[in-house]
């Protein structure tokens, strides 16, 4: 079959993943899949939207407590996100798929072309994985609304639309949840303090509370500041340092 635009929007808006994505994160990747077709000659479709928390535990458990499939297949692990602990949970991320150009039954797994399909997201407003340092992941993107995993499971809500702020996120207990109860969405990177920068910066620094207009991947004094803050108020060693316990608890 060769697929027309039309038939690859109503691929995506139609399909069961697409249930319980948000509004705004569906007509962006809409509008992706019409750029890539238009722009590149690329045929785009839907991987993964919406992930209920229990699906997310069984991806989770795969290649670790369930290491085998029912025919005796060697299971290994596919993600580093336990239920709630990713964007999918919430309806604000999509995964895409590119169509071989002879072969439509077929993927086409080139690289370089996930890298031009995810400069288009970016120039919509997604967050692109294919940027993330210590995990590359290029059939990613999400649309966070400035909210972070924590406050989205403590209750927080996005806005209807991408045009608005993020709703007030509710304010979060001194102890959200064990250290270890929930995996980061992407794996912890390592030590982050002040002198680096970079979209985990970013990360943090929004966690962290600062102002969106303050945000710049820089970890500088400011940065420290708002990170010491955060420790105290999560019981936390104050040194404006995130080592993995810090990171945990950010995400």
């Amino acid at each position: 079959m060769t697929y027309s635009l039309n038939d690859l929007l109503n691929k995506a808006s139609n399909h069961e993943k697409m249930k319980g994505v948000h509004p705004a994160v569906k007509e962006k990747f809409l509008q992706v899949i019409t750029d890539a077709y238009n722009k590149l000659g690329y045929k785009l479709v839907l991987a993964e939207g919406y992930r209920s928390i229990s699906y997310q535990n069984e991806l989770y458990a795969k290649g670790r407590t369930v290491k085998y499939d029912k025919n005796g297949k060697r299971l290994y692990i596919v993600t580093n996100a336990r239920g709630g602990s990713s964007y999918h949970n919430f309806g604000l991320a999509v995964d895409f798929a590119i169509l071989d150009a002879k072969n439509e039954d077929k993927l086409d797994n080139t690289d370089s072309k996930y890298r031009q399909v995810g400069k288009l997201g970016k120039a919509l407003g997604f967050e692109w994985g294919g940027d993330w340092t210590s995990i590359y992941d290029a059939p990613h993107f999400q649309l966070d609304f400035g909210l972070t995993l924590a406050q989205l499971r403590a209750g927080a809500k996005p806005p209807a639309d991408s045009t608005k702020k993020p709703a007030s996120s509710p304010k979060l207990p001194e102890k959200e949840c064990a250290v270890d109860d929930l995996a980061p969405v992407v794996p912890y990177p390592g030590i982050l303090k002040q002198g680096m920068k970079g979209i985990n910066v970013k990360r943090v620094q929004r966690a962290a509370g600062m102002p969106e207009s303050l945000i710049d991947g820089t970890f500088g004094a400011r940065t420290t500041s708002y990170v010491q803050a955060y420790q105290t108020k999560h019981k936390l060693a104050a040194d404006g340092i995130v080592g993995l316990k810090t990171w945990n608890m950010m995400f």
